[in-house]
């Protein structure tokens, strides 16, 4: 079993989409557009791809759904990512084996959907709850408090959203512009009786202001101009959705990263790696095995025209002994002839 390091690598590929405002008003929509306040970013090839869906969706009555402004805890799901590997025994035990860590989240968006063979899966955008401010100085005042709080930090705005029920840990920070993208199979949803959840006014207040930090980006483009503008791009919520692992009661969640989910970048991206670099193996020796086999054929080929090259001589130097006998054959009885 390994774990993921928590120093974040160089983004690896990088291209801007452009965002659709909005949320889905359509249930048999597939492939939701982004809400508004989720800012452009760059957008890395993840290695989980879209479920194919049907064209009947669970919709919004779905009896399993996780609603807007739900606070979760999620992890990756290692053994639907090992499935991608799961004609190679040993990459696919050690994806199956690898345990991130459990990271604290509100749910800002959901959309439930049922693939083809009848299972409903939801995708929803999760902001970070944190310990800590957003780590990017220029964008650090993305945040409002959460109950309950005691923090007299000045660039609170406004007074903590109120929660449904107390959250378990005081003085938490939700981040407003940072965030992830999840996909979840009814299988990996840990249901509790207990939940935790925003106050419905204060969801909508936690909206609007994501809404206008969305519009404050204006203030620091281009994204070249921030100081990390590496570790920003990658907190923002990005395109490629990820596998994960649901828990409704939120007191799973690991400490070290309720301090710092920008480990959650870290580990995404060493798992994706690791995957890449086993298909590219798995590849190689494909191609390596093929290659051995299209050259055996052909050694085989070569020693069977040899075989036919050295059957044509032999049939050609029969022929031709053939011919000579004859030859001498017709000059006897042609001296035979002479001689009477």
């Amino acid at each position: 079993m390994f774990t993921a390091p928590i120093t974040l690598p160089p983004i690896i590929t990088t291209f801007s989409r452009p965002i659709t405002p909005g949320l889905p008003t359509d249930p048999m929509e597939t492939t939701p557009p982004s809400p508004t306040w989720i800012p452009e970013r760059p957008h890395s090839a993840g290695l989980w791809r879209r479920p194919s869906f049907s064209s009947e969706s669970s919709g919004p009555s779905s009896p399993w759904r996780i609603e807007p402004g739900s606070f979760i805890t999620f992890s990756l799901d290692s053994e639907t990512l090992a499935h991608q590997l799961e004609d190679h025994p040993v990459a696919y035990q050690s994806v199956r084996e690898f345990r991130g860590g459990r990271y604290l989240g509100l749910v800002m968006a959901s959309f439930v959907h049922r693939v083809d063979d009848g299972r409903p899966v939801e995708e929803l955008i999760v902001n970070f709850v944190a310990n800590t401010l957003p780590p990017i100085a220029e964008v650090a005042h993305h945040h409002l408090l959460v109950e309950p709080n005691e923090s007299d930090d000045p660039r609170a705005r406004g007074p903590a959203l109120q929660t449904m029920t107390m959250l378990p840990w005081p003085d938490l920070v939700q981040w407003t512009s940072f965030g992830t993208r999840l996909v979840v199979d009814t299988g990996k949803l840990h249901e509790s009786s207990l939940r935790f959840a925003l106050q419905d006014e204060d969801m909508n207040r936690l909206e609007n202001q994501a809404t206008l930090d969305h519009e404050d980006f204006g203030s620091i483009m281009p994204l070249e101009r921030v100081e990390d503008d590496d570790l920003l791009r990658k907190l923002l919520v990005p395109d490629e959705i990820h596998p994960a692992e649901v828990w409704r009661d939120i007191r799973v969640t690991d400490a070290d990263r309720r301090e710092n989910p920008a480990t959650w970048i870290a580990e995404t991206e060493y798992i994706d790696r690791y995957i890449q670099e086993w298909q590219a193996r798995i590849t190689r020796e494909e191609v390596d095995e093929e290659d051995a086999l299209f050259q055996e054929e052909m050694r085989e080929r070569e020693k069977a025209g040899q075989e036919v090259r050295l059957e044509e001589q032999d049939t050609l130097q029969n022929q031709e002994l053939q011919i000579s006998e004859e030859a001498q054959v017709q000059r006897e009885l042609l001296n035979f002839d002479m001689e009477e």
